[in-house]
């Protein structure tokens, strides 16, 4: 399958790709499991298969579906997300220290 490297930052090294440096625009041929983890980043990669031939339909599928489900994935663990709080730990009281304003006595 062929992606094209449309990150705005330009060349980038893919850890997919055992670190290859990949140019700005550059169209590389990937797996299918290698496009999955690609694709889902829409702002760095994009499908290059062009023209109507039932392969290019095929890639545009299955572009779809991957990037339809990362963002359904995203949705459903926003919810649920840990990254704040982790489980089974109770989040720390907040504690308000009141601070003498300027003038005032301390």
């Amino acid at each position: 399958m062929k992606i094209r490297n449309i990150n705005p930052a330009g060349a980038v090294y893919v850890a997919a790709l055992d670190m290859r440096l990949v140019g700005a625009g550059e169209v590389v041929d990937v797996t299918e499991e290698v496009a999955a983890l690609l694709l889902i980043q829409t702002s760095n990669w994009e499908l290059a298969e062009d023209g109507k031939s039932k392969a290019a339909e095929a890639a545009r599928e299955f572009a779809d579906k991957v990037i339809a489900d990362e963002a359904a994935h995203l949705a459903e663990v926003s919810d649920s997300s840990h990254l704040v709080e982790p489980p089974g730990v109770e989040p720390a009281e907040t504690v308000t220290a009141a601070t003498p304003g300027e003038g005032e006595p301390a």
